[in-house]
């Protein structure tokens, strides 16, 4: 779509700074018809219709700031509210499972230790959840997967850093910090990594620590894989919706394009 500047009407203010915003310049280190999508002349803009209904424009904005060096901290800023909104959506829907959780809690005599989420169910009180929660924003393209990969394999981690110093601590000190859970009777530590909606690539290990959407897990889990660490871990390992698409093997086809032979990533079945 062509459009001439001076008949839209978007307010003295809002229509050069939403320009500039998304106009197509190099800024980034990569152009992309997502983030960046209008083409700018003298007194006319274009952009494809096709992209704009193709964008999550939420998404777009952060990632576009995060690449922008004068935008950057606000991205940072912005995305990292989204993990504390992501944990109070997390801790009311598992205390809407009977769950009592806390969130946000600083490691026993560690500056710099945070636990994200523990929870635990009275009806299984041998068992403590840890959840690690990473506000990534979800990938579009495979180098963002792998990165995004990276970036939960890392959380696993951190997981089991926080596992290995609560399990190690005296029951009194652990008491103290965290008094809503039995903790004589725990037994069993379970650890899980949470995404707002994007999900780890295939090279993910998801028995130790599994890796899943918040968005997933709602839509895809029974309330009785709800109920105690065990059976969420269980089904998150199992992932019984990802089961034809994990057995599957990936080839590449070749084809080719102005001279130049490309390959084409293919899921075979």
């Amino acid at each position: 779509m062509v459009c001439r500047t001076c008949s839209m009407n978007f307010g003295h203010y809002l229509w050069p700074e939403t320009l500039g915003r998304l106009k197509v310049d190099h800024r980034t280190n990569k152009l992309d018809m997502y983030l960046q999508p209008l083409l700018c002349g003298g007194e006319w803009v274009a952009w494809s219709v096709r992209g704009v209904q193709m964008s999550v424009s939420q998404r777009n904005l952060l990632k576009l700031m995060a690449r922008t060096p004068a935008h950057k901290l606000m991205a940072d800023a912005i995305i990292g509210g989204r993990e504390r909104t992501l944990l109070a959506e997390i801790a009311t829907w598992l205390k809407g499972k009977k769950w009592t959780v806390i969130t946000n809690r600083k490691l026993p005599g560690l500056e710099d230790g945070e636990v994200d989420l523990i929870g635990w169910n009275w009806s299984y009180p041998t068992e403590v959840l840890i959840i690690e929660a990473k506000a990534l924003l979800q990938a579009d393209d495979p180098n963002e997967v792998r990165s995004a990969t990276r970036e939960m394999q890392h959380a696993q981690e951190q997981l089991g850093r926080i596992i290995r110093i609560l399990s190690g601590l005296p029951r009194t000190v652990r008491e103290s910090h965290f008094p809503f859970v039995e903790w004589g009777k725990v037994t069993h530590w379970y650890g899980i990594v949470i995404t707002p909606e994007g999900e780890p690539g295939l090279e993910y290990d998801h028995s130790t620590f599994p890796a899943c959407s918040f968005v997933g897990l709602r839509q895809r889990l029974s309330a009785k894989e709800w109920r105690s660490p065990s059976r969420l871990l269980s089904a998150m390992v199992e992932r019984k919706w990802q089961a034809e698409v994990r057995a599957g093997r990936v080839e590449y086809e070749q084809f080719e394009l102005a001279g130049i032979t490309f390959e084409d990533p293919i899921l075979r079945y």
